[in-house]
C-alpha cells in the first residue's frame, strides 16, 4: 500500500514503513538534541581510565591492561567533544538496524513502532550518548550486531555472517564484557552442525569464527607478555579488589612486596563511604606497584577467604536485583527534572526482568510444542541475555545496572515480544503467534 505524503515542496509517494521510519527519526532527532541540552557530558568515573589508556597507547606506544584499545583510540582521533557527536550520530544510524530487525522477527506494525519509539525516546539509551566512556557505543553498535545475526539466520547470506563477526570483534574491543558473544556465536554453530545445515552455511559461520578466536587470542597473548596475565582485560581484578576490600578479605600476609604490604597496613580497616574510593585505591596500587601486585593480592586474598567471600556476595547480588535495568550510573544527574521523572517512569527492576524471560521462555516452549519447530533466534536471544544478566549478578560489586547494557536493545524487543505473545494468548488466538 502507497500513502502520498506532502512536504510542501512535491509529491512525493512513499510507503507506510517509510513513513513510519520518518515519523520515528524526526522523534529521534528531538529527544537527542533534547537529552544532549538536557543533561551535562560526563568527564568522571571511567572516563579517567579511557585515557590513561590513550596516553599509554599513544605516548608510550603499549596496550594498556584495563581498557582494550578501540574507545581509547576513538578519544584520541576525535576529542573530547567531537565523540559526542560520533555517539549521537552512530546511534542515530542504529535506529535503521534495530527498526529493520524488529520487521524481521515479524512484530505486529503497532508494536513495531511502538518499540522503536520507546529505542529512540528512553533515557537509558540516550543518556549514555552524553557520557564520556564506551557504554553508548556499545548500545548502538550492538544493535546493529543482532540485525546481522537475525538476517544470518534467516537469510543464511555469508556477507551477513562476516558482518556479524566483524561487529563482535568491535564490540569485544569496545568493551570486554562482551566476550561472551563468542559463546553465542559457538552455540548457533554447534546448532548448524545439528541440523545439518548445508556445508557452505556452516563454512560461512565456521571459518570467521575461528578469525575471531585467533584474533582475540593474539590480544590476550600480547596482554601476557606485556603484563605476564592472561585476558583481554585487568578490570575484573579491580571490582574484585574492591569487593574483598569492601568486605575485609584482603590477606596482608600474603604480599611479598614490603613497600606495598606497608602500603595498604593503613588502609585495609578504613570503610569507605563511597564505591570510588575502593576503586581508586586498586588503581593507586597498580599504578604504584605495577599490575602483577594487584593480580597477585586479589588472587592470594580470594584463595584465603574461599567460601566467605562468595557468601558475602548473597547481600550485594540481592541489592543488584533491586535495582534498575541499565539505569544511569550514579553520579549522573539530568539538569532538568522531568529526565528523573522519565527515568523512574520507564524503569524496570531486574526482578521483573527475570519474570519477562520466564514468561518468554514458557512462549518458547509454547511454540515449539505447537510448531515442533525450534525458534534459534528466540533461544539465542534468552541464552544472550542470560550470559549477560549472569554477569552482572555475579560480578557486579554494587548497583551496577549498566553491566546489562550489552543487552539492553535486545530485551527491549524480547519484552515487547512477550506482550505481542501474551495478547494473541488472551485472545485465544495462541496458536498464531509465531516466534523464530
Amino acid at each position: 500500500m502507497k500513502v502520498k505524503v506532502n512536504f510542501g515542496l512535491k509529491n512525493y509517494n512513499c510507503s507506510k514503513e517509510e513513513n513510519s521510519l520518518i515519523i520515528i527519526y524526526l522523534i529521534a532527532f528531538l529527544s537527542s538534541v533534547f537529552f544532549f541540552f538536557a543533561g551535562p557530558v560526563s568527564v568522571v568515573g571511567d572516563t579517567e581510565s579511557y585515557v590513561h589508556a590513550k596516553n599509554i597507547l599513544f605516548i608510550e606506544g603499549r596496550l594498556d591492561h584495563l581498557r582494550t584499545p578501540l574507545y581509547p583510540v576513538l578519544l584520541a582521533l576525535a576529542g573530547f567533544k567531537f565523540i559526542i557527536v560520533i555517539q549521537y550520530s552512530l546511534f542515530l544510524v542504529s535506529i535503521y538496524f534495530f527498526y529493520k530487525t524488529l520487521k524481521f522477527l515479524k512484530l505486529s506494525n503497532f508494536l513495531t513502532f511502538v518499540t522503536a519509539i520507546i529505542y529512540v525516546c528512553h533515557p537509558v539509551f540516550l543518556n549514555y550518548q552524553n557520557q564520556l566512556y564506551a557504554e553508548g557505543l556499545c548500545i548502538s553498535i550492538s544493535s546493529i550486531l543482532f540485525y546481522y545475526l537475525v538476517k544470518f539466520v534467516l537469510f543464511k547470506k555469508s556477507s551477513d555472517s562476516w558482518k556479524y563477526y566483524l561487529v563482535s570483534i568491535i564490540l569485544i574491543f569496545l568493551k570486554p564484557v562482551f566476550i561472551f558473544v563468542l559463546i553465542v556465536s559457538f552455540l548457533l554453530l554447534v546448532y548448524l552442525f545439528i541440523t545439518k545445515e548445508k556445508g557452505k552455511i556452516l563454512m560461512n559461520f565456521f571459518v570467521p569464527f575461528i578469525i575471531s578466536i585467533f584474533l582475540i587470542s593474539s590480544y590476550i597473548l600480547t596482554i601476557k607478555k606485556e603484563y605476564n596475565f592472561y585476558g583481554i582485560s585487568s578490570v575484573s581484578d579491580v571490582n574484585l579488589y574492591w569487593m574483598l576490600r569492601e568486605n575485609n578479605q584482603i590477606d596482608i600476609k600474603s604480599i611479598e612486596n614490603s613497600n606495598l604490604k606497608l602500603f595498604l597496613l593503613d588502609k585495609v580497616n578504613v570503610n569507605y563511604p563511597y564505591f570510588a574510593e575502593y576503586v581508586s585505591e586498586a588503581r593507586i596500587i597498580y599504578m604504584k606497584f605495577g599490575f602483577n601486585e594487584l593480580h597477585k593480592l586479589v588472587s592470594n586474598s580470594l584463595k584465603k577467604a574461599n567460601y566467605k567471600f562468595i557468601s558475602s556476595r548473597t547481600g550485594k547480588i540481592n541489592e543488584n536485583m533491586q535495582n534498575n535495568v541499565g539505569v544511569p550510573i550514579d553520579y549522573f544527574v539530568p539538569r532538568f527534572k522531568p529526565i528523573r521523572y522519565l527515568i523512574s517512569f520507564f524503569s524496570i527492576t531486574f526482578y521483573q526482568l527475570i519474570i519477562a524471560l520466564i514468561l518468554y521462555l514458557c512462549l518458547v516452549f509454547s511454540h515449539i510444542k505447537q510448531s515442533a519447530e525450534i525458534p534459534i533466534l528466540s533461544i539465542l536471544f534468552l541464552i544472550y541475555i542470560s550470559f549477560n544478566l549472569s554477569t552482572l549478578i555475579l560480578t557486579g560489586p554494587n548497583n551496577y545496572g549498566r553491566l546489562i547494557i550489552p543487552s539492553i536493545s535486545i530485551i527491549l524487543i524480547v519484552i515487547m515480544q512477550s506482550i505481542e505473545g501474551i495478547s494473541y494468548f488472551l485472545n485465544k488466538n495462541g496458536h498464531k503467534f509465531k516466534l523464530m
